[in-house]
């Protein structure tokens, strides 16, 4: 049995694969397409069988819209409650953001949410601005901008760029936005 068997009632395993990649080779093995939700995105996966080779497509279909901020919890500060109402999309930024120049490291090289971190911030940083930066990785990989490179680091996973993020990317150089 491999990765990418069916489980025993005859599922297909890609939705609980852990990157895009993955999700495709599972598709391949198994001689299927399909919709498979992942990270926010959607991928769908086609496949033509020409005698002596699969052919695999993958298209990846990031949210249109907004994507909202995660909601402030119970026990968040006055000051969270109020930015999670005026925080309307985290897939918009500008080149400058925290949001921006983590985008620009992800570009260059497959990261870590602390290594992309440490690249914007350096290392002698107090853990409030951190921390503060570090989080908005998250709001990358909500607006489908980074995904799983299927790879760990110091038992960190490693994040690469998509080709949304690299039209976010694109749109910053042209005007200063993401979107």
């Amino acid at each position: 049995m491999t990765l990418f068997d069916p489980d025993p009632e005859g599922r297909c395993p890609a939705q609980s694969l852990a990157s895009p990649t993955n999700i495709v080779r599972c598709c391949a093995y198994q001689g299927h397409g399909g919709e498979h939700v992942w990270m926010g995105s959607t991928f769908v996966v086609t496949w033509e069988d020409n005698d002596d080779d699969v052919t695999v497509w993958a298209r990846q279909y990031v949210p249109k819209g907004p994507v909202p901020a995660a909601p402030a919890r119970h026990g968040d500060p006055r000051t969270s409650h109020a930015a999670a109402k005026t925080t309307a999309d985290v897939g918009r930024f500008g080149k400058n953001s925290y949001s921006g120049r983590l985008l620009r490291h992800f570009d260059v090289a497959s990261l870590t949410d602390h290594e992309a971190t440490r690249r914007v911030l350096g290392d002698n940083v107090d853990v409030s601005k951190f921390e503060g930066c570090r989080r908005r990785c998250s709001d990358l990989r909500a607006a489908g901008y980074i995904a799983d490179a299927g790879l760990e680091r110091d038992g960190r996973i490693v994040w690469t760029i998509t080709p949304a993020g690299e039209d976010a990317l694109y749109r910053m150089k042209m005007t200063g936005w993401s979107r």
